[in-house]
């Protein structure tokens, strides 16, 4: 399968370990991360710009803080209080504290499969594509599992039976 990697760039975004926000109606795994500084007039400029280009699979670098120099995962994007969701192995999680910074190396927007143009991959880290159970046959592309677990990587929405 080709993947247009050679027109994508990789560029660093920060935010910070953020506050758990009154209301939420669930727990999110690993750790919330939002960009708290203001850009200029744009009061969420900096947090759009953390939020847009994070992908999934994009590696993170804790540098501030007791675990300085610890690496994670950005596991989840969900919407509505822009936040980016990043984990970190256990031992790592219980030395982080709220405002320790993290740096996201944001590589994956504009990821296109050249032999599939009606597929639009969107906020994919192309390194965590080329790790999953891909097959292709008859013109066809799947990624793995069964109608009712049909992959691990479908996060929040995996079906089980």
């Amino acid at each position: 399968m080709r993947i247009n990697t050679d027109k994508l760039i990789k560029v660093s975004v920060m935010g910070q370990v953020s506050h758990p926000v009154k209301g939420q109606d669930h727990v999110e795994p690993g750790v919330s991360v939002k960009n708290i500084e203001r850009a200029d007039s744009y009061t969420q400029g900096y947090n759009r710009a953390f939020n847009a280009l994070a992908c999934i699979g994009n590696e993170a670098l804790i540098v501030s803080g007791d675990a300085k120099g610890e690496k994670g995962v950005v596991t989840g994007k969900p919407g509505g209080i822009e936040h980016i969701l990043i984990d970190f192995p256990p031992e790592t999680l219980e030395r982080l504290v709220i405002g320790d910074k993290i740096l996201v190396k944001a590589y994956g927007q504009g990821l296109e499969l050249l032999d599939y143009p009606e597929i639009k991959v969107m906020n994919l880290d192309p390194d965590l594509l080329l790790k999953m159970p891909l097959k292709e046959a008859n013109g066809r592309l799947r990624i793995g599992g069964d109608p009712y677990n049909p992959c691990p990587y479908n996060g929040f929405w995996t079906w089980s039976r």
